[in-house]
């Protein structure tokens, strides 16, 4: 009775052995690209998450300092404005948590094709609020003598617009002055 010392073989040819490597490396490079996938797709959501945060603050700002706007007869109080910038007194918040009175800057800039909206309590570093596709401007309502006309400036010495508009095209954003 003779035997084969090579027919009940227990080992791995070297052809088995480079594709069970082959199959391992791929299956490591898949995971490690789907891993990156998912990164990228958290880091995304974050930051829109971070946008979409941002933008809904601004807003809120935005319509709460044009809210509190007030003037009065103090040079430095006095609400101004023109077609790319208003300037006037309100009420900001503070760390602390109660309000203070400041000057608040909203300006309108061009950018692109499109404008920037960006409002600043204390008319320091300008947050942007939201983009409008094409040009946009400010106007103010005027309602002081009984009718009611949208002017490109506003001057006034002790008086507040009823209400500032941004201007684009075809669309406007409407903003109560002094809780009217």
């Amino acid at each position: 009775m003779r035997t084969d010392r090579f027919a009940y073989r227990s080992a791995f040819t070297l052809v088995e052995l480079l594709f069970a490597l082959t199959l391992g490396a791929g299956v490591c490079l898949g995971t490690r690209a789907l891993l990156d996938a998912l990164a990228q797709g958290r880091a995304g959501l974050a930051r829109e998450a971070f946008d979409g945060d941002r933008t809904a603050n601004g807003s809120r700002l935005l319509r709460s300092l044009v809210a509190n706007a007030r003037a009065d007869a103090d040079s430095t109080s006095r609400f101004e404005g023109d077609r790319q910038k208003a300037r006037f007194a309100s009420w900001c918040s503070v760390p602390a948590g109660w309000l203070e009175r400041c000057i608040a800057c909203l300006t309108v800039r061009a950018s692109g094709d499109g404008a920037t909206v960006m409002i600043s309590p204390r008319c320091a570093e300008m947050l942007s609020v939201f983009n409008r596709g094409g040009p946009a401007e400010l106007r103010y309502l005027d309602v002081s003598d009984g009718g009611s006309r949208w002017m490109e400036t506003w001057s006034s010495a002790i008086a507040v617009p009823a209400a500032i508009g941004v201007v684009g095209d075809g669309d406007t954003l409407v903003l109560l002055v002094g809780g009217t």
